[in-house]
């Protein structure tokens, strides 16, 4: 049985693990993906780690986190995805699925790392034909990265910090961002990085506007929006739809954990409603910046060891 079993193998999970580590804790983290790091695998330009490391791209970031994270003895399984989670007064279980089989593994506690994903197109009530072109960002990302990107003219909806991330990844191999549409008033980054991406890449940025139409059928030809402006027709072979974020907090719901509206509910320590069980990073929040979540894992972690130091004294379930 380890001392704490992660679930999520990003910046929070990873960071977390560290510190546990670092101070003599037995932990393992598991992760579906095919390897450590979350999302900033598939970033790969500069912005990550100002708070926490250095400025560094999303790769490099990553690597630091699972790199730091190994040297300490941390356990990463990656493959390995969790499938639920239970605790009560003796000890936690993790339920896991990997290409080895179907195992469960006990823990004295557990911390949800699991992060968020973006909202895709059909939550979204987008309307119109559905042909190969549709992306949220962080499939971009992968399909950047794994050279089956083949776009030339890109729509973004949404106007959020992934958003232009989005614009990033899709100049780096030569997709024109032809429009960023938003039915929000504003952008939701920073002014300087709104500013600075639309100098640079020159696109408009179209608050108050929605597609109402999707333009197929057996590839991506446009979009049809509808803003201030009347309907307006946008030519493009790509469309990403990007942030609008949700919580990926099913383990926390199959655990019986309180979720909210943006995701699993702890207190001040990162603890949920069932005291064996913790919660750092994006579950929580979608969606704060890998460095901030980073931190938060940090001092997810300082909250488990005073809980691995006192547990009996302090369990109870409601």
């Amino acid at each position: 049985m380890a001392d704490v079993v992660i679930v999520g193998a990003g910046p929070a999970g990873l960071s977390c693990a560290t510190e546990l580590s670092r101070r003599g804790i037995d932990v393992t983290v598991i992760d579906r993906d095919e390897s450590p790091g979350g999302v900033p695998r598939y970033t790969d330009h500069l912005g990550y780690g100002l708070s926490d490391l250095r400025v560094l791209s999303g790769p490099s970031y990553a690597r630091r986190l699972v790199d730091r994270a190994m040297a300490t003895g941390v356990e990463l399984r990656s493959l390995s995805t969790a499938t639920d989670v239970t605790a009560d007064a003796s000890h936690a279980a993790v339920e896991v699925t990997s290409p080895l089989g179907r195992t469960t593994m006990s823990a004295r506690a557990v911390v949800l790392a699991t992060g968020c994903r973006e909202r895709p197109r059909a939550a979204r009530l987008i309307p119109g034909a559905r042909p190969p072109g549709i992306y949220t960002t962080a499939w971009l990302q992968r399909a950047t990265m794994n050279g089956t990107f083949r776009g030339t003219r890109a729509v973004i909806v949404g106007a959020e910090h992934v958003s232009y991330s989005a614009v990033l990844t899709l100049a780096h191999v030569g997709c024109r961002t032809v429009a960023m549409v938003t039915e929000a008033a504003r952008h939701q980054t920073y002014a300087p990085v709104d500013l600075a991406a639309r100098l640079r890449y020159r696109f408009p940025l179209m608050t108050g506007t929605r597609i109402v139409d999707v333009v197929g059928p057996h590839h991506l030809s446009g979009v049809v929006v509808q803003g201030p402006k009347g309907e307006q027709s946008l030519a493009c072979d790509t469309l990403i739809v990007s942030g609008d974020w949700i919580a990926e907090n099913e383990l926390a719901r199959r655990a019986g954990l309180a979720t909210g509206e943006r995701g699993a509910i702890v207190t001040d320590g990162f603890r949920t409603e069932n005291p064996r069980i913790f919660a750092a990073g994006n579950v929580m929040h979608p969606a704060r910046t890998a460095d901030a979540c980073a931190r938060e894992g940090t001092m997810a972690a300082r909250s488990v060891l005073q809980w691995l130091d006192t547990p009996a004294a302090e369990f109870s379930l409601p």
